[in-house]
């Protein structure tokens, strides 16, 4: 059985397939939306309060809101993968041809 975090992945994944074209842009979603899941849940595992998170991300207090809000058009790649490795996560890219 999947995890709920994994069909959240997923879902998401599909909904940015099915409105991004090129197919660049919607890879480009897809590693975004990725990069923000797992920065959402790391920041909620924390257990830290809104204010110190944001502090700990670089980020103004409106700002992690919107992250936390899943406002994915405000952040790129880099921003998220900074987060990611602020909160001491690992983060790897896995690249392959397509079928």
């Amino acid at each position: 059985m999947k995890s709920t975090k994994t069909v959240k992945a997923e879902a998401a994944q599909a909904a940015w397939e099915a409105i991004e074209d090129p197919a660049g842009e919607a890879e480009s979603m897809k590693l975004r939306s990725k990069l923000m899941l797992a920065v959402q849940d790391r920041v909620r595992a924390s257990g830290a309060s809104q204010s110190v998170s944001a502090k700990l991300l670089g980020l103004t207090l409106p700002h992690f809101l919107e992250l936390m809000d899943g406002r994915i058009d405000l952040f790129s790649v880099e921003a998220l993968v900074d987060m990611g490795v602020r909160l001491g996560m690992k983060i790897e890219l896995r690249v392959k041809p397509v079928p």
